[in-house]
């Protein structure tokens, strides 16, 4: 794509940003070939676009959202009058979180909603970033890319979720970046991780996961029954979790975390999602992982997020009577890893890649466009026939 090209889409993007993204990533997929220029702008105008839809989030505490309570909105406005040192290590959110919160709160001069939208925002920069980086190391065609970060964007379910589980999908969106840099480098970057353990402890999940070397590689069937058997031992260990929670009592955030576990089987949790709906869709990512494993013979390269999914996904199906809080915590982080797996289905026969990866994107376009009004219900965004028509300046004023 040429120099003037990339300006007339920039001058559309200005002037529509999505008149201008759904124009370049017609033309893209069109063209269908890869240019580090033109497809560093789909990443940019794609991840722009939906951080402006993310900017114009609406704050009401009638919506089915916790920000406004006490261990959110509550504990970024304690800030005020509790010491740095009190409020780092004495409140009962993890730590780093905290001291997220108390830098917020004086940067932003004490609005969690600014705070929590920036949060929000960083994070869908951060996967949609991960799936770039990713995408251009496997050297994937430049329709790939695009189902790939449609799939994460413009899936409606994830807006759904990253605007009430925020500190969850954050921690996440962290972790995803660490794994991408391990495939890439072969590096891990330990302190990110550990900071994203101490945004939210349920990112401890991906710290053995991470040196699992099995996960690297198509894992062999008896392997597979070594995890299943590991993962079983782990479901009868989190089922006597009380004894753990009074071993570390005296450390509050980790007292919490554990805290939160112990409680996931109670009976006011168990409405967090439909449990057959749970083993059906659970079940057939599985069998996808598998076809993909087994059937495809994906290469050592982009093995890792199939066996991830696979993994998280088989926890689900054993925990989702025993502990549905922690299982329904376990499941929405797929919105995060299979945009890194669906999209190279297909990826090996060239001609049926392209209609296939062209079917994610409409689909997910076009039902993102029409369910986005319905998002937990309505109301946390103003009306899309209202945004789509907006100039850049009029998102952001």
């Amino acid at each position: 794509m040429s120099q003037n090209q990339i300006l007339f889409f920039i001058f559309l993007f200005c002037l529509n940003p999505f008149l201008g993204t759904l124009s370049l990533l017609i033309v893209k997929m069109m063209i269908n070939k890869r240019d580090t220029n033109s497809d560093f702008l789909v990443f940019l105008f794609i991840t722009l676009f939906a951080c402006l839809l993310q900017y114009t989030r609406i704050w009401d505490t009638n919506q089915p959202s916790d920000w406004y309570n006490d261990g959110y909105w509550g504990l970024f406005l304690r800030v005020s009058d509790t010491s740095f040192v009190e409020y780092i290590i004495g409140a009962y959110k993890e730590p780093v979180w905290n001291l997220l919160n108390y830098i917020g709160y004086y940067i932003t001069r004490g609005n969690y909603q600014i705070f929590s939208g920036a949060v929000a925002i960083a994070t869908n920069g951060l996967l949609a970033y991960s799936i770039y980086r990713y995408w251009k190391y496997v050297k994937l065609p430049s329709v790939t890319l695009i189902s790939m970060l449609s799939l994460l964007l413009f899936f409606t379910e994830y807006w759904g979720t990253i605007n009430n589980l925020l500190r969850q999908f954050f921690a996440v969106s962290i972790v995803i970046y660490v794994y991408v840099g391990k495939i890439i480098s072969g590096k891990v970057n330990w302190w990110l991780l550990i900071a994203a353990c101490f945004i939210h402890t349920l990112a401890f999940i991906f710290l053995p996961l991470l040196i699992c070397k099995p996960l690297y590689q198509v894992i062999k069937w008896k392997q597979m029954l070594y995890l299943i058997i590991a993962l079983c031992i782990a479901t009868v260990a989190i089922n006597h979790i009380s004894f753990f929670s009074s071993i570390f009592s005296g450390i509050d955030f980790l007292a919490y975390g554990l805290k939160r576990i112990e409680s996931a089987g109670d009976p006011l949790d168990q409405n967090f999602l439909d449990p057959v709906a749970v083993y059906t869709t659970a079940g057939l990512m599985i069998v996808v992982c598998i076809f993909m494993n087994y059937v495809l013979k994906k290469d050592s390269t982009t093995v890792f997020f199939t066996n991830l999914l696979f993994f998280l996904m088989l926890i689900c199906i054993l925990i989702v009577n025993l502990m549905p809080e922690i299982m329904g915590r376990i499941y929405v982080m797929r919105f995060c890893i299979w945009p890194f797996v669906l999209p190279l289905f297909m990826v090996k026969y060239k001609p049926i890649n392209t209609v296939y990866a062209w079917g994610i994107f409409i689909f997910f376009f076009t039902r993102f466009l029409v369910t986005f009004d319905d998002i937990r219900g309505g109301g946390f965004f103003p009306p899309i026939a209202d945004l789509l028509p907006r100039t850049l300046i009029q998102y952001l004023i």
